[in-house]
């Protein structure tokens, strides 16, 4: 019966209780969104930086993290191979690659930028090379083919069919040049990656550079981010630190780490702000109800009502409202989340400021259960704490006051 009177109450004034009913329904569906633009972000900067050539775990050279130089590079590749393949989970990949820093050179100009040797056939599933070529044949049949990103074939004025040369230090220090064939073009998520990297074959690299069989990076997928650290622990047991380093995804690239560690509080402060923002009108709804009822107030308290009786009563209304507000915002971010969800959100035109902060050109919002959880919360709670003010007016009204309001 209480819950009856106070859904009727809520609409005596229904314009009134639209409007508030409206801002309550966009500030949940700010908050769900705006934790699922985040998590889709840091979901996404996860993707990239596993996928741009990081992995979840590395095994490296000591010291070739902190000054990546041909002569930091691993020799003992039989050794690093016998662990991958004994201590790995299933479903875990792994691939080696070559990489030293180089000047590449075009009729046009000359950039400096990071070479890396791959193995084109183990990087499917690995990184995002195996599925970013937009233009030529790649690597798979091309001993002195170079895989250059979009932004780079642009400055270099090249094209597909050009050939480049490479100058590099090799193994003894010496500087030496070769010439490539562009056969292939790729593209990544952000313009920095096609500027910097350029690929070919390790093995040819390899004889360039004079390492023989010598790789730079052992570089390991496996199927949950979650399992990292203890993969690396196992590989860090079993191989020398005097010889081998054994790094997690979060170790090489920790920004994005702690920006996942950080996510929940930056959800957490905008849903109070948003809130606080809400909350005035809230306030002021329930408060206009109260000024209008002084004289039912009086009346019922003269039948016997006790002041509790219509503290819990207005409480009832305004929980009502926040009931029905937060389904609505709910059911209206999770539209808009699964609507975008598929299209992604286009920041191509922001791209200069955007890869600053090494987000992506489109970010494709992800919201959990735990985020409508979140906003639903904060919203209910804090809005029955703000409603104790008019209730508490209301409570306080006595059938003498009642009768002496004009």
């Amino acid at each position: 019966m209480n819950l009856t009177i106070a859904w009727r109450n809520l609409w005596r004034h229904p314009r009134r209780t639209l409007v508030i009913l409206l801002a309550v329904i966009v500030g949940v569906w700010a908050m769900v969104f705006y934790a699922a633009f985040i998590r889709g972000m840091m979901a996404d900067m996860l993707r990239q930086g596993i996928a741009n050539l990081t992995g979840h775990v590395q095994v490296q050279a000591p010291g070739f993290f902190e000054n990546p130089v041909i002569d930091a590079r691993i020799r003992d590749v039989a050794t690093v191979r016998d662990a991958l393949g004994s201590l790995l989970p299933e479903g875990a990949r792994w691939t080696s690659r070559l990489r030293t820093g180089a000047v590449v050179r075009s009729p046009h100009g000359a950039y400096g930028v990071t070479l890396v040797g791959v193995d084109p056939a183990a990087e499917h599933g690995m990184s995002f090379l195996a599925d970013s070529v937009t233009e030529g044949s790649g690597l798979a049949n091309a001993p002195h083919g170079l895989l250059v990103g979009r932004a780079l074939l642009v400055k270099l004025e090249a094209r597909t069919g050009h050939r480049l040369v490479i100058d590099a230090q090799d193994a003894s220090g010496q500087i030496v040049s070769r010439a490539f064939v562009i056969t292939g073009v790729y593209r990544a998520q952000l313009e920095t990656t096609e500027k910097q990297l350029i690929f070919c074959r390790r093995e040819t690299l390899q004889r360039m550079l004079g390492v023989g069989g010598d790789v730079s990076e052992f570089s390991i997928v496996l199927p949950a981010a979650e399992e990292s650290p203890a993969v690396a622990r196992t590989l860090r047991e079993r191989l020398p630190e005097s010889a081998f380093r054994v790094l997690t995804w979060r170790e090489m690239i920790p920004f994005v780490g702690a920006y996942l560690d950080s996510m929940t509080v930056y959800a957490l402060i905008w849903n109070v702000i948003v809130f606080v923002a809400m909350a005035f009108g809230l306030v002021n709804s329930v408060l206009m109800a109260v000024f209008e009822r002084v004289r039912e107030f009086g009346l019922v308290r003269a039948l016997g009502i006790t002041p509790f009786g219509i503290l819990g009563g207005v409480v009832l209304e305004t929980a009502c409202l926040l009931v029905v507000g937060a389904a609505g915002g709910s059911l209206l971010a999770a539209v808009t989340v699964e609507t975008l969800g598929r299209t992604g959100i286009d920041f191509s035109a922001f791209s200069a400021g955007t890869e600053y902060f090494g987000l992506a050109r489109i970010v494709y919002p992800e919201a959990a259960a735990s985020d409508y959880a979140l906003a639903a919360g904060t919203v209910f709670v804090l809005g029955l704490l703000v409603s104790l003010y008019p209730a508490v007016k209301a409570a306080r009204i006595t059938p003498v006051a009642a009768m002496a309001h004009v």
